[in-house]
């Protein structure tokens, strides 16, 4: 089915009403309406965060303040967009938009957001968007049961609105041409929720389903259209690459589903218990861990990223939780409804449940040392906390640091040993730092 036909199979719109009243109005109401229309795009802003929207990637990477060439951009395609637009585009990352009144008609849309200018919605000023380049920065996805989770930061959100997702055909290149609507498969459609709040900011989060046997490189492209007489579309490309294919499986863990589920929101005096589940009949548990759920720790979903560094951390050896990159994982700090759980027994499973306030979380014992002798690192892994003193690899002592750096202390990594050599130089990657 074509993108044209698709668009035209679309609920009809709810606003039809007033939109008749205005057609039939006086002059003066006509202009009347159009300004508190235009007035009111205000209203509504945001951008894709993951699978990242091209201007929000080259907002991130920076460099474009100075020098005045753009030579400090560090991507070669964001440079190249801001030779062409400066760094309006960056700036304005949450208002890559076009106004379309007939926002139903396909071909009114096509002609606000012509072929070509699909990634700048149409807007002359951000034409650095549109630029064709093989090394825009592509996200590397992994699906789930077929789906990838789509997080769109509404800066101010508006409902009612829906979503278009598209999907760039087969032998579409970014490198090659720019993006026209013949290049697109329409993939999803769907009213917007209610915003969820992760991190503070307002998401509108989608499961969205890929077709089967997509590999490689690809530009998803999303359309944010709000339900009003303006007519305020949002329109974002995101570069992916769609991970996986291959004869031989070298990943040796099996993704089970995302691990904080839409809608699951402990309050403080709340218990989370995880639980991996062996494959036998009898439910034989083989991993469990719970968290209490504290005013500390309750905004941002703290617990959960707390939670999914103890089981990194403990349980290594039989599940894992965060975003795979390559063969590797990573808990993501930033965007925690991204993370996955990952099982080292395909036919095991999770279970992850909110305990009544009257029960609480077991905590193990801390190691015990004498007073002025610390624990070599790792004895005593999983249980550390922040504040916590361990003598490292390098015979030094050093300290777990506050959360949210703290929350890796567990971990039995390169990245995370104390007095390691491959500790990232970076403050913000470390665990620990050196006892003072």
């Amino acid at each position: 089915m074509s993108v044209l036909s698709r668009l035209t199979s679309l609920p009809p719109l709810s606003q039809e009403g007033n939109q008749v009243k205005i057609q039939h109005a006086g002059s003066a109401a006509l202009a009347a309406g159009l300004f508190a229309a235009v007035a009111g795009t205000a209203q509504a802003h945001g951008a894709v965060e993951f699978p990242i929207a091209r201007q929000l990637q080259c907002l991130n990477d920076g460099g474009f303040w100075w020098p005045a060439d753009g030579s400090g951009v560090p991507n070669a395609a964001c440079r190249a967009a801001f030779q062409r637009s400066g760094n309006y585009p960056f700036t304005q990352y949450h208002e890559v938009a076009a106004l379309t009144q007939d926002y139903r008609n396909p071909l009114a849309v096509r002609r606000q957001v012509p072929d070509g200018a699909l990634c700048s919605a149409g807007d002359a000023k951000k034409a650095g968007l549109d630029a064709v380049s093989s090394a825009w920065h592509k996200t590397p996805i992994t699906l789930e049961n077929g789906k990838f989770r789509m997080l769109l930061l509404a800066t101010a959100p508006h409902n009612p609105s829906y979503v278009e997702i598209y999907l760039s055909r087969p032998g579409y290149s970014a490198a090659r041409s720019a993006l026209r609507w013949d290049d697109l498969d329409l993939i999803h459609q769907a009213s917007a929720p209610m915003p969820e709040t992760i991190g503070g900011k307002k998401y509108y989060v989608y499961d969205v389903p890929v077709p089967a046997g997509r590999r490689g490189d690809a530009v998803v492209y999303t359309r944010w259209q709000r339900e009003d007489p303006a007519g305020e579309g949002f329109y974002n490309c995101s570069d992916v690459t769609f991970e996986g294919g291959g004869t031989v499986p070298t990943f040796p863990w099996h993704e089970w589903g995302y691990f904080l589920g839409q809608g699951f929101a402990p309050k403080a005096g709340e218990t989370v218990q995880f639980r991996v589940l062996g494959p036998s009949l009898s439910g034989k548990e083989l991993v469990t861990e719970s968290i209490a759920v504290t005013p500390d720790n309750a905004a941002s979903h703290r617990w959960a990223l707390e939670l999914g560094a103890r089981l990194n951390g403990i349980h290594g050896e039989q599940v894992r939780v965060g975003v795979r990159h390559g063969d590797d994982i990573h808990l993501d700090t930033r965007n925690v409804q991204a993370n996955q759980v990952f099982l080292k027994d395909k036919d095991s499973s999770v279970s992850m449940s909110i305990l009544s306030d009257d029960v609480p979380p077991v905590k193990p014992e801390p190691p015990v040392t004498p007073p002025g002798d610390y624990p070599k690192w790792p004895a005593g892994i999983g249980q550390y906390q922040s504040g916590d003193i361990v003598e490292g690899v390098d015979g030094k002592l050093w300290q777990c640091k506050p959360f949210p750096h703290g929350a890796w202390c567990n971990i039995n990594a390169w990245a995370y040993t104390p007095g390691g050599k491959d500790v990232p130089p970076a403050e913000d990657q470390r665990a620990w730092r050196l006892a003072e």
